[in-house]
């Protein structure tokens, strides 16, 4: 016989399905925004949009004003991406099983599964203490080999900052980082973060989804305000007014 437990059925938050919704409409339209200052184009890409621009780079635009989803992958997408014994797929398929289980059966949650899931959260953890395996996720969730510069702009009225993908995955590797899991099995990376931080603040969350039609997708996601301070503070950018 499975045990289980009643799990949280995210009542008392607002739809991070909606959130992401509202912000990924609202990022497009930035995106056009910013195309139009630069005399660019917008090139539309599978579940995302780009700025290519007059020099032929590729630009990406960030303009939440809470989160920033930098990138939502399909636990099939993940597995094809880093195959099957990589720490990332194991923690999303194992993530994928409660996730699912949960939908199922009333919320409830089979400890058997969840324990299982957590050792693959901890495991995970463990590997992103090392740069190498840092540096490895932040280019690929950033980049991917194909976006060269990051734009963050908030409003049509206000100024565009533009930064270099490379200087932000640099600056981040670089710091004096640590890496912890929660009891909800969410991996948190978190650093003192120089000329903004002198404790500890979370900079990057992994977090599997449990939204239907998204169920087992992992979300690298962070702090949209913290986020915009800290390249701000700390890396040098080009500023595009309107």
């Amino acid at each position: 016989m499975k045990k289980t437990i009643q799990g949280y059925d995210g009542s008392r938050h607002g739809s991070s399905k909606d959130l992401a919704s509202s912000n990924k409409k609202r990022g497009h339209l930035l995106e056009e925004i910013y195309a139009a200052r630069v005399k660019g184009s917008v090139v539309k890409g599978v579940g995302k949009i780009d700025v290519l621009e007059v020099t032929e780079e590729r630009t990406s635009c960030k303009g939440a004003k809470k989160h920033i989803q930098i990138l939502l992958q399909s636990k099939d997408n993940t597995i094809e991406h880093f195959k099957t014994e990589h720490p990332i797929t194991e923690f999303v398929i194992a993530g994928h099983k409660v996730k699912k289980y949960k939908v199922e059966n009333k919320n409830k949650i089979n400890i058997n599964d969840k324990n299982t899931w957590k050792s693959k959260a901890d495991e995970l953890a463990n590997w992103l203490t090392k740069k190498e395996n840092f540096n490895e996720i932040l280019n690929y969730i950033f980049s991917n080999n194909s976006i060269h510069y990051l734009v963050v702009l908030e409003d049509e009225k206000q100024n565009a900052f533009k930064f270099k993908i490379k200087d932000i995955i640099d600056f981040y590797v670089k710091l004096d980082y640590q890496v912890y899991t929660t009891a909800g099995c969410k991996v948190v990376v978190k650093s003192i973060i120089p000329n903004v931080s002198i404790k500890p603040l979370v900079i990057f969350n992994l977090e599997i989804r449990g939204s239907v039609g998204k169920i087992g997708s992992i979300n690298y996601w962070n702090d949209a305000q913290r986020f915009y301070k800290t390249i701000k503070e700390n890396l040098k950018h080009e500023i595009i007014k309107p």
